[in-house]
């Protein structure tokens, strides 16, 4: 995201959401909350815990762990890209 300035589930890396999660290892079932432009962590999740999806994600029993990454490109402004997996 942080690369092509978009924010978007899926860029073209992979076929959707469930083969890229599966290709990085990641336990299905999974859910994956993102963001841009929040310059904090703080920021980041009170925008999730403000969208009900989001936070249903969060809040959902089927998940037990959760991974939270941010990136920044220098060629599309530094402007901050965020994601959170969650899964088993």
């Amino acid at each position: 995201m942080a690369a092509s300035g978009q924010m978007k589930h899926v860029m073209g890396f992979a076929d959707g959401f469930g083969p890229r999660m599966r290709a990085a290892g990641v336990p299905l079932p999974a859910a994956e909350n993102i963001a841009a432009g929040q310059q904090t962590t703080d920021a980041v999740v009170k925008a999730w815990i403000a969208s009900p999806h989001h936070l249903e994600n969060m809040l959902g029993p089927n998940y037990t762990s959760f991974g939270v990454a941010v990136a920044r490109d220098p060629g599309t402004g530094n402007h901050p890209f965020w994601a959170m997996v969650l899964s088993r």
